[in-house]
């Protein structure tokens, strides 16, 4: 087990959750409570955690290894097989069916024969060359599709789909050709570790929330400032932000001025909302967000941006 992570956390859990979507301080003590522990003892630091899950979550996201020590997505090593599809099929095969119902399922189908291939070469050998690992892959999906290709565009003759196909028995240096599958994947190397920037600096600030208290002052009543873990707080029906333990304490914080803050909170909820969604919007477009976030009262801390509202949108 990766040392700043307690062994009696369930780390696979904790990963499910991540691949999810955004990770946030809530969900690692959900998730990881005895880790949140550490961070707040002082045992571990918030970016020795960042480091070590981000590393256990790429192990389980990013499982082809084959490729000069690279992990890479499989939807991306998937993307490669549709591009190997294109690029195996001879003239004979657009002119027949081009980008028909039957092409596109044929494609489709082929390029999930390269994907089964690849990834047992790329397990069984993940030190291979990768123009070796890509022609191998190739080649071999090529001869097991030769047969139901010949008969479908080649009258039957035996050997004819093979000789036809343009990436056929080509020399693994011409991969990297332009227009050629390793291209393919080699443009998905900057989004991979794009994709792993942004992840590691969101577990990052989670956990750096944790320490903060983030998490804690979601379960504590606005009013007596009690921390509530195993109460259901109730929300605020008209600001839907103010969190209280009971109806007592929400009735005497309305007196003592909730009433006159509850229009101005609702707006600034509202808001919240609306920077979600740009939050939500840069992360598919996998730029690196950080957190921000504004006092609510004079009770509640800086808050991680949308930490407050991600189980009530």
């Amino acid at each position: 087990m990766t040392n700043s992570i307690n062994q009696n956390d369930d780390v696979d859990a904790a990963v499910q959750w991540m691949l999810k979507g955004r990770v946030y301080a809530s969900g690692l003590q959900k998730y990881l409570p005895k880790t949140c522990q550490d961070l707040l003892s002082g045992k571990v630091t918030p970016e020795k955690v960042a480091d070590d899950l981000d590393t256990i979550y790429a192990v389980k996201k990013f499982s082809y290894m084959g490729m000069g020590g690279m992990g890479w997505d499989e939807d991306d090593v998937r993307d490669c097989g549709i591009f190997v599809a294109h690029a195996a099929m001879p003239q004979k095969f657009w002119r027949a069916v081009g980008i028909s119902d039957k092409g596109t399922s044929i494609n489709h189908d082929f390029s999930l024969t390269f994907l089964s291939i690849y990834t047992k070469k790329a397990e069984a050998f993940p030190k291979m060359d990768l123009k070796v690992l890509v022609k191998q892959a190739t080649d071999e999906t090529c001869e097991e599709w030769a047969g139901r290709l010949d008969k479908l565009f080649f009258r039957g003759k035996k050997g004819a789909f093979l000789k036809k196909s343009p990436v056929y028995h080509i020399e693994p240096r011409r991969f990297e050709e332009h227009g050629m599958p390793l291209q393919k994947l080699k443009r998905t190397q900057a989004n991979l570790d794009m994709r792993r920037d942004v992840k590691r600096t969101c577990i990052l600030h989670a956990a750096k929330d944790v320490i903060l208290g983030v998490y804690h002052i979601k379960k504590t009543c606005w009013q007596c400032k009690q921390n509530k873990d195993n109460v259901s707080l109730q929300v605020c029906g008209k600001c839907n932000v103010a969190s209280y333990c009971s109806r007592d304490c929400q009735v005497e914080a309305w007196k003592q001025g909730h009433k006159t803050a509850c229009k101005n909170l609702r707006s600034k909820f509202e808001e919240f909302q609306k920077s979600l969604k740009i939050v939500d919007d840069a992360h598919d477009g996998m730029e690196t967000v950080v957190s921000e976030g504004f006092i609510l009262n004079d009770g509640v801390a800086m808050m991680s941006f949308g930490e407050l509202l991600c189980d009530r949108v």
